[in-house]
């Protein structure tokens, strides 16, 4: 039941703004973003429109919320992995399974995810990509820096990981296995970096 809509503490709206999140969550992963309407939502939640308005502009900023927020939690996970101290090669393979388990838990929002666009070209999703594909770029330098990979364009070994990654997210997500996922790291592992690390300098 949704909570009691009088209180104006910030601790009960942003619960509030939580609950609103997590259903419009639901309807996306069950009919995608054409087919949800706030009116879906506030059904959903046994509340009127207006006071989804209160909280969020309207389908959009729900969107972007929920992206923002999705995104921002990764980041965080991120972050722990980095503070390990590990070199660039297993610190990028932790990242893939920290990511992996992540989208395991909400494999629905995955799909959703990976087949609409318009949640894609959020600037805030946009924003946190390019921060993404920064990052492992650097990785990649670091590898070849420490001779654990061979001399190569770590751009151009970007692009082509991001495309296994976005792939095989794609591929994974979309099975009935629920630990399919799971599979990320090895794959886009056996697929690219494990051919190009039997080359490098150290091995």
């Amino acid at each position: 039941m949704f909570m009691n809509r009088n209180s104006r503490s910030a601790g009960v709206r942003q619960q509030h703004r939580e609950e609103i999140l997590a259903a419009f969550a639901e309807l996306l992963a069950a009919q995608g973003y054409g087919g949800t309407t706030m009116q879906q939502v506030a059904d959903r939640l046994g509340c009127s429109v207006g006071y989804l308005y209160r909280h969020f502009p309207g389908k959009l900023g729900l969107a972007r919320s929920l992206v923002d927020r999705e995104l921002a939690r990764f980041e965080q996970l991120e972050a722990r992995v980095h503070d390990l101290g590990l070199p660039p090669l297993e610190t990028y393979r932790r990242l893939l399974d920290e990511l992996s388990r992540y989208l395991a838990r909400r494999r629905p929002l995955v799909r959703v995810f990976t087949r609409e666009s318009v949640l894609r070209r959020l600037p805030e999703a946009k924003r946190r990509y390019r921060r993404f594909r920064t990052r492992d770029r650097e990785l990649f330098g670091a590898a070849v820096r420490r001779g654990d990979l061979p001399a190569v364009d770590c751009d151009l070994l970007g692009a082509v990981v991001d495309g296994v990654v976005d792939g095989l997210m794609t591929n994974l997500a979309a099975r009935d296995e629920p630990d399919a996922l799971l599979e990320l790291a090895d794959r886009v592992f056996g697929l690219v970096l494990d051919p190009l690390r039997r080359r490098a300098p150290r091995s």
